[in-house]
């Protein structure tokens, strides 16, 4: 497994992760699955991943069909189980009847899965880790009623002390009811009711009266006009219930002392239920996570670079919905360590990259990805990010010092197994300065075999990954025609910042639009000039294709037709 470092955690937040974790946590059934997700594992071994990808694609299968277990009702026990497992200790009546349901819910999913053991054998084969016990879930049920009040059949005795008792107290309160009557037609109380304190039935008087009433005073009202008696009929009767309500209380006590022992003796097997309920209930929230948004389980790592096809954010499908997406699409050469992604503001570049990266976080996790199939990544077992702004006020940093200082952490530790994701690279200090040592990173990043994807406007560092070994430019595509984005990645060229075409169509004047391009140099504006060509070219070649496939297509259609009516003619003649 690997374990969550800080770079980890840093790429968590950076690409979101923990709000993907929220929504598959409102799609489990149990506070167990929620609990598994928060934490989930994340795999660094092919064949750990691969099995728990099939678990998850076999829980689909169930969910599909809808004969996924029902799991709503476990809980987590486990504090409860360790407090069982000291000697002497003793659970109370709510506690056993949280682990009489778990038992429930295990011995029914065991049932479930078992079922489906022919045709999916890896998650039936769960339910042999599952260890009902119907006979203590029995003990537990007839002691325990639902609210976790002991039973008046737990036990003969108990049975016995509660007829007692409550024989006992209708005579206590018939008793005092005659004494109430008595002392209200006299006036020395106000009501014929009675209240108690301390356990004890009795009588409130007024104060004036309270020598009237032969008995034990138990206190006074707060305004002391009114005094509380138990009379000295009820002493015995009020004795008698307190008595038995001791009696009571031991033997409730030795009920849940015996069944603490029971559950004493198994408390490994149920802490083995909890945990498999818990992972049944995360496969469950992956499975519906799959249902909802049209995701796939990729092929483990067999590529040593990403292969995406249609690939869509995951949050930006949750929110408002997979078809809504604009889908990446990104075939690389094995060679290639290194990918430079440019062009406009508001364009994608960002989404992209975080797309990548959330893809990564999930495949390790072994959550399906809003992909289509095809769509495969390399196992990486380090991701490093570098989104948004780092300044820091507190540290006395700029966002060029703080980058730079993350920089130096990342490539101390660039290998193979590495992902890097930095978004604006090479941009937080003098442009040319910025390209030279955003060039300079990202050659040993490529020598590291590091896979590194960098989102950039600076033209140098366009410039440089276009003659690099390793290193490849995509853009993302813009309509020049409207000069809106189309959000689709691609691969082999820069791409524009069109900083003075957008500005233009927002409201720039011409002249000062125009002024601003003399000043940014002549070399720089033939290379965003060749760029723009570059892409409208690439346009009309694909619109091109599109019109020969239009025609491929008439053409077929035509020649079917024609073949039908020379069939038709032959059998006429």
């Amino acid at each position: 497994m690997i374990e969550r470092d800080s770079e980890l955690v840093r790429s968590f937040e950076k690409l979101e992760f923990p709000r993907l974790v929220s929504y598959l946590k409102t799609l489990c059934q149990t506070e167990l699955g929620e609990k598994y997700i928060d934490v989930i594992p994340l795999f660094s071994d092919k064949a750990g991943l691969e099995k728990e990808y099939l678990l998850v694609d076999q829980a689909h299968s169930l969910a599909v069909r809808n004969i996924f277990p029902d799991l709503s009702g476990a809980k987590d026990v486990r504090v409860s189980l360790v407090h069982a497992s000291k000697e002497g200790s003793i659970l109370q009546g709510k506690e056993l009847h949280t682990i009489a349901v778990l038992l429930h819910v295990v011995e029914t999913a065991r049932k479930s899965l078992l079922k489906q053991k022919a045709e999916l054998h890896d998650i039936s084969d769960l339910a042999y880790q599952l260890y009902p016990d119907s006979i203590l879930e029995f003990n537990i049920n007839r002691a325990v009623d639902d609210e976790g009040n002991i039973r008046d059949d737990a036990s003969k005795d108990l049975r016995r002390i509660r007829t007692s008792l409550n024989r006992t107290r209708g005579n206590l309160r018939k008793k005092i009811m005659t004494i109430a009557r008595t002392y209200s037609d006299q006036e020395y109380s106000e009501d014929d009711i009675f209240t108690q304190r301390d356990g004890r039935l009795v009588l409130p008087v007024k104060a004036e009266f309270k020598r009237q009433l032969p008995g034990l005073i138990h206190g006074a009202s707060a305004t002391g006009q009114t005094v509380f008696i138990e009379p000295s009929a009820a002493v015995d009767l009020n004795n008698e219930v307190i008595s038995l309500q001791f009696e009571e209380q031991r033997e409730i006590e030795k009920i849940l002392h015996e069944l603490t022992g029971r559950i004493r003796e198994v408390v490994p097997k149920l802490v083995q239920d909890v945990e498999v309920i818990s992972h049944l209930d995360s496969l469950y929230a992956r499975a519906t996570y799959a249902m909802r948004l049209g995701a796939i389980v990729p092929q483990v790592g067999a590529v040593v670079v990403p292969r995406l096809v249609k690939a869509r954010h995951p949050l930006l499908a949750i929110k408002i919905g997979r078809e809504k997406v604009t889908p990446v699409d990104m075939f690389l050469d094995d060679s290639t360590r290194v990918v430079v992604i440019s062009g406009p503001n508001s364009g994608g570049k960002t989404v992209t990259l975080k797309t990548l990266g959330l893809f990564v976080l999930c495949n390790l996790a072994a959550i399906p990805l809003t992909a289509d199939p095809g769509t495969e990544l390399p196992l990486y077992e380090n991701i490093f990010t570098e989104i948004g702004d780092e300044q820091s006020i507190e540290n006395d940093l700029s966002t060029f010092t703080s980058r730079i200082k993350h920089f130096v952490a990342v490539l101390e530790r660039a290998d193979e197994k590495c992902l890097v994701l930095v978004d604006e690279f090479g941009e937080e200090t003098e442009p040319a300065e910025g390209a030279a040592l955003a060039s300079a990173m990202l050659e040993d990043l490529r020598d590291a075999r590091a896979m590194t994807f960098v989102t950039t406007h600076n033209s140098g560092l366009k410039v440089f990954a276009s003659d690099a070994s390793g290193m490849l430019n995509a853009a993302m595509e813009f309509d020049q025609n409207t000069l809106t984005p189309t959000y689709k990645l691609v691969l082999g060229r820069p791409g524009s910042s069109y900083a003075f075409e957008i500005a233009q169509r927002t409201g720039f004047r011409e002249p000062i639009v125009s002024r601003a391009r003399t000043y940014v140099g002549e070399g720089r504006d033939k290379l965003e000039k060749l760029l723009l060509r570059v892409e409208q070219l690439e346009n009309e070649l694909r619109n091109r294709v599109t019109e020969i496939k239009k025609e491929q297509e008439l053409a077929e259609t035509m020649r079917q037709d024609y073949e039908r009516k020379v069939h038709s003619a032959k059998k006429e003649a």
